[in-house]
This record gives C-alpha cells, structure tokens and sequence, in this order.
C-alpha cells in the first residue's frame, strides 16, 4: 500500500473524528508539537519509528516527552499508530492534517520560490493576488533560490506555476535540441 494513501486514510478518520467533536484546532496544535518535537529530536525519532522496538516502550517515552501535553485524541491515535507499526507516518499526518484544517477555514499554504528576496509590499501584492485567483486566504512560505535567476516559482499542493528565467531558458534550450535544421 501506498504511503500517500496509508497517511490520507489515517488522517481522514482522525480529521472526521475531531471535527465531529469539535477539537480540530486544538488536535492540530498536538499534531504540530508532536511533529515538531520529532523533527528536532533525531534520536526520539529514530526510537519512535524503529520497527524492532516494542510499542509500548516507545509509549512510555513519548508519554515521558510529553506528559498530558498531548490531546487525548491524539494520544489514543499515537497508540493505534505505535501498536500497527506506523510510526513513520506521524509527520505525514501531521502535514495532511494541518492541510485539511486550513482548507476548512478557507486557507491555503503556497510555497514561493524567488531569484532575490521579496519587499514586504511584493509578498502582500503576491498574496493578495493568489488569494484573488485561488478564492481563498494565502499564506506564503517563501525561499530565496538564486538559481531561478529572476522571477519565481509558486508551489500549491501538487501543482506549480513555474514563472522563471531558468525555466525559460530551459524550455528553450529543449526547442533547440529538438529542432531539425536545414542547411540552405
């Protein structure tokens, strides 16, 4: 089974679950420390995906980690994930969560890449822009990658709006090796 549909199936029940209680926010916030605190530990996290330790020593570790800091939702779905052995899907989940929370609120998440860093008024422009095209409030994750050398490329989801030199000079570069020429 797939990895994207072990972490969409997972999340979507535990989604489903909150929203019908009404704690979405405060599992996403759970969500969120949990994966953060994984991301900055490096040995917890190796601990916590081993698949040859036992559940519930990796229970009481993060039980130890993390006291009652968790919700109780996501302290009983940290147990069937642990007992099933998906631990490696925490972050995943975390990240598709955290995405179906946002949309339910009308928000979205876009990943910006741009040649120079952006002026304040560029990125509320570039915001307010997508948020017009998009139909929905744009919250922008912004790199500088001097590799582009001028322009951007805008990531949502799956999709990208590649608006750059280096793309460009890219494209040309295939026409020119794609095209016959003919001596006159």
């Amino acid at each position: 089974m797939l990895s994207g549909t072990i972490t969409n199936r997972y999340t979507r029940g535990l989604y489903e679950a909150a929203e019908r209680q009404g704690v979405t926010e405060a599992v996403d916030a759970s969500l969120r420390l949990l994966a953060e605190t994984l991301a900055a530990n490096p040995e917890l996290k190796r601990f916590v995906e081993h698949p040859l330790i036992d559940p519930q020593a990796k229970l009481a570790a993060l039980t130890k980690v993390f006291g009652d800091g968790l919700h109780p939702f996501v302290q009983r779905f940290l147990q069937m994930l642990l007992a099933r052995g998906r631990s490696q899907y925490i972050a995943a989940v975390y990240g598709r969560f955290h995405e179906m929370f946002e949309e339910a609120r009308g928000r979205v998440t876009v990943r910006v890449e741009t040649a120079r860093p952006l002026t304040d008024e560029e990125r509320q422009a570039l915001a307010e822009r997508l948020g017009a095209v998009l139909g929905r409030q744009v919250t922008m994750a912004v790199e500088v990658n001097p590799a582009l050398i001028a322009g951007c490329r805008i990531t949502l989801k799956h999709r990208v709006i590649e608006a750059s030199v280096q793309n460009a000079l890219a494209q040309f570069e295939q026409q020119l090796l794609h095209t016959t020429w003919h001596a006159r």
